[in-house]
């Protein structure tokens, strides 16, 4: 595993890594990520770990955008993202 760079001060460094955390998620388009769009999301488990489902809303409902991931008691969980 790489070593963490600081950069000055905590917030300098702080900044700094927020900074390039933001210019890698920027290169990320749409067609690099798959994003599937179902009617309801399936059970969250370590087979939708990490994986965008859109959720289609009916009329006069907004769509919604959840991310699987893995919480601290090793269970799973859809995670809206778009609120």
């Amino acid at each position: 595993m790489e070593k963490l760079k600081m950069y000055g001060s905590v917030d300098d460094t702080l900044r700094r890594w927020q900074e390039l955390i933001n210019r890698n998620f920027e290169k990320i388009t749409t067609k690099d990520v798959p994003v599937y769009v179902v009617g309801s999301l399936p059970t969250a488990s370590v087979l939708y770990r990490h994986r965008i489902y859109t959720v289609e809303g009916s009329t006069s409902t907004a769509d919604a955008h959840y991310v699987c991931k893995k919480l601290a008691d090793n269970t799973y969980s859809w995670v809206q993202f778009d609120t």
